[in-house]
């Protein structure tokens, strides 16, 4: 077991944050990432959630959020293909998560920044 009073081990929680970073892309599930903290998926919502403060789901949203930011900043792509890179196989769904995220669209918020 990776975890230390309640909490991952840091060794545990960068291997998550590893995994998350190079699979943004792919569907990521619990029991994944779970697997790679060596815990049941009930206990690894508890204590991803007392090591980071968020829900692992949260964090990830996060993680996909702020690659489509870079992604859009950079300006190479369209948003249907930042879409699908960050892990939304839907150009609508991503729009409306990126607005529950950010504030704006992804389009208006590229144009504010």
């Amino acid at each position: 077991m990776d975890t230390i009073r309640g909490r991952l081990s840091p060794r545990a929680l960068r291997r998550i944050q590893d995994f998350i970073d190079a699979h943004l892309h792919e569907p990521i599930d619990l029991a994944t990432l779970a697997g790679l903290a060596n815990v049941s998926r009930y206990h690894f919502t508890r204590v991803f959630r007392a090591s980071t403060g968020v829900s692992a789901m949260v964090y990830l949203e996060q993680c996909r959020m702020s690659r489509a930011q870079a992604l859009i900043l950079k300006g190479e792509l369209q948003l249907a293909s930042i879409a699908f890179l960050v892990g939304y196989e839907d150009p609508s769904y991503f729009t409306k998560r990126f607005r529950h995220y950010c504030g704006q669209t992804p389009s208006a918020w590229a144009r504010t920044h």
